[in-house]
């Protein structure tokens, strides 16, 4: 009977975090790259090194992706919006959330995440109209709109 794997090659290790960072699981980056499940779970739990550098790659796996979240955020599509305010300020923004908000004249509020949800929307559909009229401007000949 063959002994168990105990050791982890500085190869296996390179070959696992490319995987990781080319988008593969975890244990699919581990089979790749020749380690075991067990292994795994040890160099998880009780490798500082190791448990760092899958940090940093993880990290450097996602941030292509964030990126893209962010853009499209910026770009105004509603999911993105809603998932990257989720994630940056989950405090004020995640589906469970309350916000405290005071206001002069009528003192505290308490404002759940759906009424924050409800209320980007509207604000999205007022940008959205505003854009529309300002294009709509736009294509009006000069002379129409001195006259």
């Amino acid at each position: 009977m063959p002994r168990p794997q105990t050791i982890v090659t500085a190869t296996q290790k390179q070959t696992y975090f490319a995987c990781l960072l080319q988008g593969m699981g975890y244990g699919a980056a581990a089979t790749m790259a020749g380690i075991t499940p067990g292994v795994l779970r040890r160099l998880r739990r009780d490798d500082e090194e190791f448990i760092e550098a899958e940090a940093a790659t993880e990290m450097l796996a996602a941030s292509p992706i964030e990126d893209k979240l962010h853009q499209a955020a910026l770009n105004g599509e509603p999911w993105a919006i809603k998932m990257w305010l989720e994630r940056r300020v989950p405090e004020r923004w995640a589906p469970n959330s309350t916000s405290t908000v005071k206001h002069e004249m009528s003192g505290t509020i308490q404002v759940t995440a759906g009424q924050a949800e409800m209320e980007i929307a509207k604000l999205q559909e007022k940008l959205l109209e505003r854009r529309a009229a300002a294009l709509e401007l736009d294509s009006i000949p000069e002379a129409e709109i001195v006259a």
